[in-house]
């Protein structure tokens, strides 16, 4: 990413729409590699706090891991299926959890894994009580190659994907929608996930829950 072009606007986290008056764009931050816990990097900015020169300031100058600040933009809009289709795979992360944190409202996933391929999974549960699922493959190298071949072309279960937005109201109400996929041995994933706003409008207490659980967690850290 250069120096003067800081939005980072990937294929798979974004697709152009007929509805250009309704949509409203939001932005998240984030780092080559997870972990950074400044709280700016836990906010989810609508447009104009995204281009203020405080912002703008922290995303220019601040690092973590070595890594500069990318920024992800999002829309909420009502979306068609032909621009759903149009997502691509990319090996990368979930905003999910930015959205939750902020008040954005989880409506549902389109998990594209069970939707194209039909891999066995594994249940369970951990230690402490936690329930857990994976997918199971014959081998090691039976994941990687099938990793390096699937790459699901969305236009082939149009009809499905359609479907499956259905029960989510998608024609009648602005959503976030994105692809967010990963294909590792320990982290595998190729889905659609849907918000809805929620309670971000009230965002300065989502943002103060943030600072507080962040506080908390450099306390029992100097324990």
């Amino acid at each position: 990413m250069s120096d003067n072009s800081l939005f980072v606007e990937d294929d798979f986290l974004f697709a152009d729409n007929f509805n250009y008056r309704s949509r409203k764009k939001y932005y998240v931050l984030h780092h080559y590699f997870y972990g950074c816990e400044n709280p700016h990097d836990q906010y989810v900015y609508d447009e104009s706090e995204i281009k203020s020169s405080k912002v703008q300031k922290y995303i220019k100058t601040h690092r973590y891991a070595n890594y500069k600040t990318d920024v992800y933009r999002f829309e909420l809009k009502r979306w068609s299926i032909d621009d759903v289709v149009k997502f691509e795979f990319s090996n990368g992360w979930t905003p999910g959890y930015l959205f939750a944190k902020n008040g954005f409202n989880y409506v549902g996933e389109i998990n594209l894994i069970d939707l194209f391929d039909h891999i066995k999974k594994v249940k369970g549960t951990r230690e402490n009580g936690e329930l857990y699922e994976w997918y199971e493959f014959d081998s090691v190298g039976g994941f990687y190659k099938y990793r390096d071949s699937a790459r699901h072309n969305l236009v082939e279960k149009r009809k499905e994907i359609q479907t499956e937005l259905e029960k989510f109201g998608y024609k009648d109400r602005d959503l976030i929608i994105y692809r967010t996929s990963r294909k590792s041995l320990f982290n595998y994933w190729d889905a659609i996930e849907v918000f809805s706003k929620g309670g971000y409008s009230n965002k300065k207490l989502y943002r103060d829950k943030i600072n507080l659980n962040l506080v908390k967690t450099l306390e029992q850290r100097c324990r």
